[in-house]
């Protein structure tokens, strides 16, 4: 499961699809530009490590996007009160150098 898992990022359709064939079932799926087919041959649970272990990780991550998201808010914002003029004059003179 987690190789299919690893190949299969990315495509939260077929992860799902993935998640509810059964063992020998085949599945064929078109991706943005490919083409996709899977055979289920074995199913195992795979356990997860205790949230004490993953913490940092989810701390990180969320911290991550809080920044991003900062970051896109600041820009937005700059651009918003940016004031912009175009001298047409010095635009031509420039563009005829």
């Amino acid at each position: 499961m987690f190789l299919i898992h690893l190949m299969i990022m990315g495509y939260p359709k077929i992860d799902s699809a993935v998640n509810t064939m059964k063992e020998g079932q085949i599945g064929a799926f078109a991706g943005d530009d490919e083409h996709i087919v899977i055979c289920v041959t074995d199913r195992e649970s795979i356990p997860l490590p205790p949230l004490k272990e993953l913490s940092k990780q989810i701390r990180e991550s969320v911290l991550v996007q809080k920044r991003q998201k900062a970051l896109a808010d600041w820009i937005a914002t700059v651009k918003n009160k940016a004031k912009i003029q175009i001298d047409e004059k010095e635009l031509r003179r420039i563009a005829h150098e």
